[in-house]
């Protein structure tokens, strides 16, 4: 994501979430991706299941998940 390559991004991003489902962070990174494309639809599923996942693993980044969605209705 660094080189703006979200495509490429996503689709390495969506290998870990298939592997490890319960993790939020690669989640918030997919949300991430899809903000930078403009599509805010994928971009606030992602995110909130960032959230869900962060609040049932007591994930200590659960705040940023949820700045990230806050956020995004601002953009």
């Amino acid at each position: 994501m660094a080189q703006n390559e979200y495509t490429k991004a996503i689709e390495l991003i969506t290998y870990y979430t298939d592997r490890f489902p319960n993790i939020a962070t690669p989640y918030n990174i997919l949300g991430n991706a899809y903000k930078q494309l403009n599509d805010k639809k994928e971009a606030k599923k992602y995110y909130q299941k960032a959230i869900d996942l962060g609040v049932k693993n007591v994930d200590p980044r659960l705040e940023e998940y949820r700045d990230n969605f806050k956020r995004l209705k601002q953009f």
